[in-house]
């Protein structure tokens, strides 16, 4: 250590790159620390001083680079795109809070789900309080100021809400942003409005078909098969 106080073990980066690896594939720590132990076991003739390998310990703290490889991944991709798309969204977690969740996706159509921001439990989602957490999300990337320069369009659902997040976004960075509706919703409103043009008798066929074989609800079919 610099300050004397002991050494700490340093592997190389190929080292690490298959720690990480074994990480990202829900290998424990302590597994992978088991498995460069038999390697080196298994190699340990062709060397004349014994291996040295990543205890257990070393290998579980690699899990804090996971954070700081996605931020360079995604500053990475920020700095080698022409113009950026800014995805926003709330989503309910496995705990039942409420977030905003956003992500960027460039003219090639590569998309990264850059983080989010929970809501409090009193806290409204107004369109000021939907567009601090949106620009606080962005503010903790070292590219800030170039994500903004780069955004050219704000891809969400249509509530009011959120439009009215949509605008503020824009007045901040003081430039036009197109808005893209989502796709969900989109697709959502061309059914419902499809079904509400054809005659009574081909609705009630579709409603009998999606009791039958299956709806967000459950299906008859499945639950008495």
């Amino acid at each position: 250590r610099e300050n004397g106080s002991g050494s700490v073990k340093v592997f190389n980066s190929s080292t690490n790159v298959a720690i990480l690896k074994m990480l990202e594939r829900s290998v424990s720590g302590e597994s992978a620390s088991v498995a460069f132990e038999t390697l080196a076991e298994a190699m340990n003739d062709c060397f004349d001083a014994p291996l040295r390998t990543p205890s257990a310990r070393y290998c579980q703290s690699m899990r804090a680079d996971f954070e700081t490889l996605a931020m360079k991944q995604i500053e990475s991709m920020v700095r080698e795109s022409e113009s950026l798309v800014l995805h926003l969204d709330s989503f309910v977690d496995i705990n039942g809070e409420s977030s905003l969740g956003c992500g960027l996706s460039n003219e090639r159509g590569d998309f990264y789900a850059v983080g989010f921001d929970h809501f409090g439990a009193k806290e409204r989602k107004t369109g000021e309080v939907l567009k601090a957490k949106a620009l606080k999300v962005i503010d903790d990337f070292e590219e800030k100021a170039l994500i903004k320069s780069k955004l050219c369009a704000i891809h969400s659902d249509s509530e009011p809400a959120q439009m009215k997040c949509n605008a503020l976004i824009a007045a901040s960075l003081q430039k036009e942003l197109a808005i893209l509706p989502c796709s969900l919703h989109g697709a959502a409103n061309v059914e419902k409005k499809s079904i509400a043009c054809v005659d009574k008798h081909t609705t009630e066929c579709l409603t009998s078909s999606m009791i039958l074989f299956g709806s967000r609800n459950g299906s008859v079919l499945r639950n008495h098969s």
